[in-house]
């Protein structure tokens, strides 16, 4: 890939509303220019009253500010530095998002139509995620700028079907290794080239009213902080010791958005008919956790692998759940691909050493024998609508 391929790539979107504001050539090469080519801070006007806040943030003697500041600048300068023309796009090409949680908090920057970063944080857990094409990575480690013992601890799974055949996706769990990971030249290319595709790409845009412009100007200021003020210090976790005492058994809080996965001749066809099995899967998930919550049991989300609904549960022993909606006689393929998805994940995780328990919550149960199934395979089934009879052990 070179700035002549990939303007030929980026030219046949002829319609794509990025071109509003810029053209396929300029974002070629912005793709392949310096790593360090910040966009200007002055660029976003609205960033300059956020930058007493940030420093102050990055300076305190709370950790929570110092964290929340960390996250930002993380996702400031994904922004800044791997979103095309991000000043004039934001809420049209791209949305950054956050939560604001008592406990775990998170940011979500969404290029296009597909998440790109996930920042999260909360008391002793800290946690990146970003989505890049997979070439430029390929080329670094052929050679010999990154090497595989530099990566390999950080490099998960990815089923998103947006540019797939040139996607990887990479989860850092530790402050200074995702600082380490971001500055590195070819994450930088990787980033740009996967997110220019995105933004050209699009066939919608994220929901306007999703996007939270301050939150972006914050970011915008953090990352200005991070990069360009010469006193500041990352914070740091816990000791290791201490994080291993009380396991969660997941990565992150339940985000209230159902995963489409990597399976489109499955996926309901129509607007209407997504939306009624996103709000399915959504609420199948709430139900269960909320069954747990019940008993005392706090569940959130795996990210690799993508596990919508996991814990720590008898023994403290990993628990991980599939999801799946069941409408208008998909009940069959919705069980088949939850069952194969989880077998999938239990041999990811027992391959990193991690022993778990799966169960597959579905809408519904047919045909009874499908117990039976999923028992010759040691996973246990529950019906949403027969939560009286669910067996959590």
């Amino acid at each position: 890939m070179d700035v002549d391929k990939l303007t030929t790539e980026l030219a046949a979107y002829e319609y794509a509303r990025l071109w509003d504001v810029t053209d396929p050539r300029s974002v070629a090469e912005w793709v392949f220019s310096s790593p360090d080519d910040f966009e200007d801070f002055e660029a976003l006007p609205a960033a300059a009253a956020a930058l007493d806040q940030m420093r102050a943030a990055f300076r305190s003697e709370s950790d929570d500010d110092r964290f929340e500041a960390t996250a930002l600048a993380f996702a400031g300068t994904a922004i800044r530095l791997t979103v095309p023309v991000a000043a004039r796009t934001g809420g049209e090409r791209w949305a950054l998002t956050g939560n604001d949680g008592t406990v775990d908090k998170w940011l979500r920057l969404t290029v296009g139509d597909t998440e790109a970063l996930i920042v999260a944080w909360g008391p002793g857990r800290f946690f990146l995620q970003l989505r890049l094409a997979s070439s430029p990575m390929k080329a670094a480690l052929k050679s010999g700028s990154l090497s595989e013992d530099d990566l390999v601890i950080f490099k998960g799974t990815d089923l998103l079907r947006s540019f797939a055949r040139d996607a990887v996706r990479y989860y850092i769990d530790d402050v200074e290794n995702a600082k380490w990971f971001v500055d590195q030249p070819a994450v930088v290319q990787a980033a740009r080239l996967m997110n220019a595709r995105l933004a050209a790409a699009a066939a919608r845009l994220p929901r306007t009213s999703r996007h939270d412009p301050e939150l972006a100007a914050r970011a915008w200021a953090a990352a200005e902080v991070l990069y360009f003020d010469s006193d500041v210090e990352l914070p740091t976790l816990p000791d290791e010791d201490l994080l291993d005492a009380e396991p969660t058994g997941f990565d992150r809080p339940y985000r209230g958005k159902p995963a489409e996965g990597d399976y489109p001749e499955v996926q309901p066809t129509s607007p209407a008919a997504r939306e009624r099995a996103n709000a399915e899967h959504d609420a199948l998930c709430r139900q269960l956790i909320a069954h747990l919550s019940k008993r005392g049991i706090e569940a959130g989300e795996l990210t690799s692998p993508p596990v919508d609904v996991a814990w720590r549960g008898a023994n403290n022993r990993q628990v991980i759940a599939e999801i799946k909606s069941c409408f208008d006689g998909n009940d069959t393929d919705q069980l088949r691909l939850g069952l194969g998805q989880l077998l999938e994940y239990r041999q990811r995780l027992a391959g990193a050493g991690v022993t778990a328990d799966a169960i597959l919550l579905v809408t519904r149960v047919k045909d009874p024998f499908w117990y039976e199934i999923c028992r010759s395979v040691d996973i246990r089934l529950l019906a949403g609508d027969d939560e009286a009879t669910w067996d959590l052990g």
